[in-house]
Protein backbone atom coordinates (compact mmCIF):
# COMPACT_ATOMS: atom_id res chain seq x y z
CA UNK A 1 0.00 0.00 0.00
CA UNK A 2 2.72 2.46 1.05
CA UNK A 3 4.43 2.01 -1.96
CA UNK A 4 1.36 2.46 -4.32
CA UNK A 5 0.47 5.56 -2.54
CA UNK A 6 4.40 7.08 -2.79
CA UNK A 7 5.10 5.85 -6.40
CA UNK A 8 1.71 8.49 -6.89
CA UNK A 9 3.14 10.96 -4.92
CA UNK A 10 6.46 10.65 -7.02
CA UNK A 11 4.36 10.63 -10.33
CA UNK A 12 2.56 13.47 -8.89
CA UNK A 13 5.65 15.25 -8.15
CA UNK A 14 7.44 15.21 -11.54
CA UNK A 15 4.78 16.56 -13.17
CA UNK A 16 4.33 19.44 -11.26
CA UNK A 17 8.64 19.59 -11.06
CA UNK A 18 8.70 19.59 -15.22
CA UNK A 19 6.64 22.55 -15.42
CA UNK A 20 9.58 24.24 -13.02
CA UNK A 21 12.28 22.82 -15.42
CA UNK A 22 11.12 23.85 -18.45
CA UNK A 23 13.84 26.43 -18.40
CA UNK A 24 16.18 24.07 -19.15
CA UNK A 25 16.55 24.19 -22.93
CA UNK A 26 16.03 20.70 -24.58
CA UNK A 27 19.05 19.46 -27.18
CA UNK A 28 18.32 20.59 -30.60
CA UNK A 29 17.27 17.76 -33.43
CA UNK A 30 18.13 15.12 -30.60
CA UNK A 31 21.92 15.99 -30.58
CA UNK A 32 23.27 16.03 -27.05
CA UNK A 33 25.85 18.24 -26.46
CA UNK A 34 29.58 17.53 -25.65
CA UNK A 35 30.21 15.26 -23.13
CA UNK A 36 31.78 17.93 -20.83
CA UNK A 37 29.03 20.63 -21.52
CA UNK A 38 26.19 17.91 -19.85
CA UNK A 39 28.53 16.72 -17.66
CA UNK A 40 29.18 20.65 -16.31
CA UNK A 41 25.52 20.96 -16.57
CA UNK A 42 24.54 17.61 -14.35
CA UNK A 43 27.01 18.55 -11.69
CA UNK A 44 25.57 22.15 -11.68
CA UNK A 45 22.03 21.63 -11.89
CA UNK A 46 21.65 18.30 -9.50
CA UNK A 47 23.99 19.28 -7.15
CA UNK A 48 25.33 15.45 -7.05
CA UNK A 49 26.27 13.31 -3.64
CA UNK A 50 29.12 11.99 -5.53
CA UNK A 51 30.61 11.98 -8.53
CA UNK A 52 32.35 9.68 -11.13
CA UNK A 53 34.17 11.66 -13.70
CA UNK A 54 36.41 9.61 -16.83
CA UNK A 55 40.06 9.26 -16.50
CA UNK A 56 40.91 11.48 -19.61
CA UNK A 57 44.63 10.55 -19.60
CA UNK A 58 43.62 7.06 -19.18
CA UNK A 59 41.53 6.54 -22.74
CA UNK A 60 41.40 2.66 -22.54
CA UNK A 61 39.56 3.13 -19.88
CA UNK A 62 35.12 3.45 -19.76
CA UNK A 63 34.64 7.10 -20.28
CA UNK A 64 31.71 7.21 -18.50
CA UNK A 65 30.13 9.90 -16.00
CA UNK A 66 28.30 9.14 -13.17
CA UNK A 67 26.40 11.40 -10.82
CA UNK A 68 25.02 10.04 -7.65
CA UNK A 69 22.49 11.97 -5.82
CA UNK A 70 20.05 11.34 -2.20
CA UNK A 71 21.54 10.34 1.02
CA UNK A 72 21.84 6.68 0.57
CA UNK A 73 23.43 7.67 -2.91
CA UNK A 74 20.45 5.36 -4.81
CA UNK A 75 19.84 7.24 -7.62
CA UNK A 76 22.25 7.64 -10.91
CA UNK A 77 22.72 9.51 -13.60
CA UNK A 78 24.87 8.05 -16.03
CA UNK A 79 26.33 9.28 -19.60
CA UNK A 80 28.46 7.46 -21.83
CA UNK A 81 30.37 8.52 -25.01
CA UNK A 82 28.92 8.35 -28.63
CA UNK A 83 30.13 5.71 -30.43
CA UNK A 84 31.21 7.81 -33.60
CA UNK A 85 32.59 10.83 -31.64
CA UNK A 86 34.10 9.90 -28.10
CA UNK A 87 33.87 14.11 -27.03
CA UNK A 88 29.82 14.10 -27.59
CA UNK A 89 27.30 11.97 -24.94
CA UNK A 90 25.91 8.82 -26.74
CA UNK A 91 23.60 7.07 -24.20
CA UNK A 92 21.97 8.37 -20.93
CA UNK A 93 20.62 6.06 -18.47
CA UNK A 94 19.01 6.57 -14.95
CA UNK A 95 19.02 4.29 -12.42
CA UNK A 96 16.87 4.44 -8.74
CA UNK A 97 17.69 1.46 -6.56
CA UNK A 98 14.16 1.10 -4.73
CA UNK A 99 14.02 -0.48 -1.80
CA UNK A 100 11.32 -3.03 -0.66
CA UNK A 101 8.61 -2.09 1.81
CA UNK A 102 10.87 -2.92 5.42
CA UNK A 103 13.77 -3.52 3.80
CA UNK A 104 14.70 0.19 3.92
CA UNK A 105 13.23 3.17 5.29
CA UNK A 106 12.36 5.49 2.29
CA UNK A 107 12.88 8.69 3.29
CA UNK A 108 11.16 11.61 1.49
CA UNK A 109 14.25 13.33 0.56
CA UNK A 110 15.60 9.96 -0.99
CA UNK A 111 11.98 10.47 -3.07
CA UNK A 112 12.64 13.67 -4.48
CA UNK A 113 15.89 13.03 -5.19
CA UNK A 114 14.49 10.73 -7.44
CA UNK A 115 11.73 13.17 -8.62
CA UNK A 116 14.08 15.32 -9.03
CA UNK A 117 16.93 13.35 -11.43
CA UNK A 118 13.75 11.86 -13.69
CA UNK A 119 12.54 15.77 -14.35
CA UNK A 120 16.32 16.59 -14.68
CA UNK A 121 16.38 13.79 -18.16
CA UNK A 122 12.68 14.56 -19.27
CA UNK A 123 13.35 18.42 -19.27
CA UNK A 124 16.95 18.44 -20.95
CA UNK A 125 16.18 15.21 -23.62
CA UNK A 126 12.54 15.03 -24.42
CA UNK A 127 10.06 17.01 -26.49
CA UNK A 128 7.24 18.96 -24.02
CA UNK A 129 4.70 16.31 -25.67
CA UNK A 130 6.45 13.35 -24.51
CA UNK A 131 7.75 13.94 -20.97
CA UNK A 132 4.68 13.51 -18.78
CA UNK A 133 4.63 9.95 -20.70
CA UNK A 134 8.52 9.01 -19.79
CA UNK A 135 7.57 10.13 -16.48
CA UNK A 136 4.66 7.64 -15.81
CA UNK A 137 6.85 4.82 -17.43
CA UNK A 138 9.73 5.31 -14.71
CA UNK A 139 6.83 5.19 -12.03
CA UNK A 140 4.96 2.20 -13.36
CA UNK A 141 5.65 -1.06 -12.69
CA UNK A 142 6.08 -2.91 -15.93
CA UNK A 143 8.99 -2.50 -18.57
CA UNK A 144 8.13 -0.48 -21.58
CA UNK A 145 9.45 1.93 -24.21
CA UNK A 146 8.64 4.37 -25.84
CA UNK A 147 10.05 6.43 -29.12
CA UNK A 148 10.53 9.96 -29.81
CA UNK A 149 11.49 11.47 -33.14
CA UNK A 150 15.44 11.54 -31.57
CA UNK A 151 15.85 9.26 -29.12
CA UNK A 152 14.71 5.96 -27.96
CA UNK A 153 13.61 5.20 -24.37
CA UNK A 154 13.62 1.91 -22.87
CA UNK A 155 12.69 1.33 -18.96
CA UNK A 156 13.30 -1.61 -17.31
CA UNK A 157 12.95 -2.96 -13.81
CA UNK A 158 14.82 -5.50 -12.12
CA UNK A 159 13.88 -7.38 -9.05
CA UNK A 160 17.21 -7.61 -7.04
CA UNK A 161 15.89 -9.70 -3.42
CA UNK A 162 15.11 -6.73 -0.85
CA UNK A 163 15.07 -3.86 -3.93
CA UNK A 164 14.08 -3.24 -7.12
CA UNK A 165 16.30 -1.72 -10.14
CA UNK A 166 14.44 0.70 -12.23
CA UNK A 167 16.52 2.04 -15.08
CA UNK A 168 15.46 4.29 -17.75
CA UNK A 169 18.27 4.72 -20.64
CA UNK A 170 17.55 7.35 -23.84
CA UNK A 171 19.77 6.15 -27.09
CA UNK A 172 19.88 8.47 -30.12
CA UNK A 173 18.12 7.59 -33.20
CA UNK A 174 21.38 7.70 -35.37
CA UNK A 175 22.57 5.22 -37.81
CA UNK A 176 25.59 3.74 -35.25
CA UNK A 177 23.03 2.89 -32.89
CA UNK A 178 20.87 0.53 -35.20
CA UNK A 179 20.90 -3.30 -36.29
CA UNK A 180 18.56 -5.35 -38.10
CA UNK A 181 16.20 -5.01 -35.14
CA UNK A 182 16.18 -1.75 -34.58
CA UNK A 183 18.02 -0.44 -31.79
CA UNK A 184 21.57 -2.51 -30.71
CA UNK A 185 22.31 -3.01 -27.07
CA UNK A 186 19.37 -2.60 -25.50
CA UNK A 187 18.17 -4.04 -22.11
Amino acid sequence: MFQRYARLVCVSAATVLLAACASLPPRPNGELGSFDEEMERAITELKCASIHMPPREFPAQPQEFTCTGGKWEMVYLTYEPDIADKDKVGVVKLVWKEWKDGAHVIEESEQAEVVKFLSYVAARFLPNSRKKEMVELFFGKHNGNMMTAEYGVWYTRRNLGPAYTNKIELRPRKPQYLNDYGFRDMP
